[in-house]
């Protein structure tokens, strides 16, 4: 048994395997800030779409408070 070749063969693989993993790293940390970017924008969406719907309940409530007011005169 050639005792370089193989140590040579066995470098070569953890050199392969390290690139692997860092490779697997880069992209998770690409979908990690994928899904930061996800989640935030879909919190300021929650966040904007309960501040029109308070909007438009207050609206609703004002008009019916001024329906309500015309049948009582």
């Amino acid at each position: 048994m050639d005792v370089e070749r193989t140590m040579s063969f066995i470098l070569e693989q953890q050199t392969h395997a390290a690139a692997i993993q860092a490779r697997h790293h880069a992209e998770i940390a690409r979908i990690d800030s994928r899904l930061r970017r996800a989640i935030r924008s879909a919190v300021l969406e929650a966040r904007e779409e309960r501040k029109r719907r308070c909007e438009l309940e207050e609206r609703f409530e004002l008009r019916m408070d001024r329906l309500a007011g015309a049948f009582v005169e």
